[in-house]
């Protein structure tokens, strides 16, 4: 059996994230279920006790993870656009506390 891919963001990326509403977490917002909102503001406020959510498991998260560069590729190809800032956390220019990864 074959390990499954690392979801693990680098230590700058995690920085980078601390503190912020990503493209992620805004779908956690939106999804209206108030346990994992709860997680959210508990991941959010760096609760002490605080553990993420084991995602090892998910299906859709480790398709993803191990489509990333292939999605991104894909798109270069369609759009004739180069992504150069792959895994790069984006903060918006206005609003401190929002940000997007760069990811697939």
């Amino acid at each position: 059996m074959h390990a499954l891919h690392s979801l693990q963001e680098s230590p700058a990326q995690r920085r980078a994230r601390d503190g912020k509403l990503t493209a992620s977490r805004v779908g956690v917002l939106m999804n209206g279920d108030e346990a994992a909102i709860y997680a959210l503001w508990r991941e959010m406020i760096g609760a002490p006790d605080y553990k993420p959510e084991d995602l090892s498991d998910v299906w859709a998260v480790q398709l993803g993870s191990c489509t990333e560069s292939l999605n991104l590729d894909w798109y270069e190809r369609r759009t004739g656009r180069s992504v150069t800032r792959r895994g790069d956390v984006v903060v918006h220019p206005t609003l401190p506390w929002a940000a997007a990864t760069l990811d697939g």
